[in-house]
């Protein structure tokens, strides 16, 4: 069953939109709330872990989250609502749409750095961690994108003439 009609054009939009407000929502909503041996809360978003941790002065850490949850998802998403947006199909947007396919492959790399993270606090016998809305909005916003990804290309490409896949190596 094949829907080539502006539906699923209309269905790209929403999910590029969705998954856009959704980030945006992970980034700054609690991610997991910790409460220690002591019974002392902290409840933590994506954004303020980032923040404490160049307060902190752990700039490796900082510098990796920073580019994984921040930096690259912002770039994902703008590019692929520039490709959305920009309808005539030209080399610009083929090749936008290619770096974004090979690039894809570490656009979960965000969501697997906050689940060790939250595995490593539940490791710890002094310490519960609790996850809250923010992570599922995260989650959910990565894997709206993603899907939002996969259909402009197969438009694209549908607009070319070819049905099957590009090639990924």
């Amino acid at each position: 069953m094949r829907n080539n009609g502006p539906g699923r054009r209309i269905l790209t939009g929403l999910m590029l939109l969705l998954g856009a407000v959704l980030y945006c929502a992970g980034l700054v909503w609690p991610t997991v709330t910790t409460k220690s041996f002591l019974f002392r809360e902290k409840t933590h978003s994506i954004l303020s872990a980032i923040l404490t941790l160049l307060r902190d002065g752990d700039l490796a850490l900082f510098s990796v989250l920073l580019l994984f949850t921040i930096v690259f998802p912002i770039l994902k998403i703008v590019v692929v609502a520039s490709l959305f947006i920009s309808r005539p199909r030209s080399a610009q947007s083929e090749a936008l749409h290619n770096a974004l396919y090979h690039l894809g492959k570490w656009s979960m790399v965000d969501v697997f750095v906050i689940a060790v993270t939250i595995v490593l606090l539940r490791a710890g016998t002094w310490l519960k961690v609790r996850v809250n809305w923010g992570i599922i909005m995260f989650a959910c916003s990565v894997v709206l994108i993603n899907v939002a990804t996969l259909l402009l290309g197969r438009e694209e490409r549908k607009g070319e003439g070819a049905d099957e896949p590009q090639g990924s190596s």
